[in-house]
């Protein structure tokens, strides 16, 4: 039989649906629990939210934050934790506050206390009696690093086993430049000395702004890369289908 696999996200979400607590709240999407951060932040009066933009951007910070204390540290999800914070910190608690408020009066959960409602059902901490059956074993691919959260929650549910990264991706090393001009160079020189042990390799450059630096990065690997015929680059800008210009076309037909 094909196993069933799921992401992390994904194997929260269904496992809180077979506990069959969906009936006691509605879990919120995480545009939903954006805009209850906006809401948030307008209501603060604070300067750095009186404008759309920065509230945006503020409303995004705080649902972060509130991801990584879920994760990292549950403790301070309690207001009574938080009692010595200051300054930024004390106005990021009464956000957080608010935002608690709020969920229970609406009977809403946020997805970042999903892992944490789950250990409660499992240890019998919750008022909800369908407790999640326990399903054989767990097998983790692609986790890089576990999050305190995760390790809990696969713990708590039994037997699991984590299958470690291999091959070139196990191990990672770091070089400075002293300029993008140098970087590329270097970047394409390396790329030469593997073309060379194995000319069947087939390489991945990754860079951010690809589609401002094309041309440049097209001119440093016709410099530098040493081979006897044209080598063949392929660009993929992570662009949408949407604004490829046949689907644009395939899109206007239809309709």
């Amino acid at each position: 039989a094909e196993p069933t696999i799921f992401t992390w996200a994904s194997f929260v979400r269904r496992a809180w649906e077979l506990s069959q607590a969906t009936d006691d709240c509605m879990v919120m999407s995480a545009a939903q629990e954006l805009q209850i951060w906006e809401s948030i932040a307008a209501e603060s009066k604070s300067v750095a939210t009186l404008l759309p933009g920065p509230r945006h951007k503020m409303a995004g910070l705080a649902a972060e934050a509130h991801r990584l204390l879920a994760n990292y540290a549950p403790d301070a999800l309690d207001r009574r934790a938080r009692s010595g914070w200051q300054r930024d910190a004390e106005e990021l608690s009464a956000w957080l506050a608010t935002f608690e408020e709020r969920s229970k009066r609406e009977r809403l959960l946020s997805t970042n206390l999903l892992p944490l409602e789950l250990l409660k059902i499992w240890h019998g901490e919750s008022t909800t009696q369908n407790q999640i059956e326990r399903q054989p074993a767990l097998r983790l691919v692609g986790f890089d690093r576990l999050e305190p959260v995760q390790r809990k929650v696969f713990d708590a549910w039994g037997e699991w086993e984590l299958f470690e990264s291999g091959g070139l991706g196990a191990s990672a090393e770091y070089f400075a430049a002293s300029d993008q001009t140098a970087e590329l160079a270097a970047c394409v020189l390396w790329c030469n000395q593997h073309l060379k042990a194995n000319p069947a390799a087939r390489l991945m450059v990754i860079s951010s702004e690809v589609g401002e630096r094309r041309g440049e990065i097209e001119r440093a690997f016709a410099r530098w890369l040493e081979s006897d015929r044209t080598p063949a680059i392929e660009f993929s800008l992570g662009q949408p289908l949407s604004r490829i210009a046949l689907i644009q076309t395939a899109q206007l037909i239809l309709r």
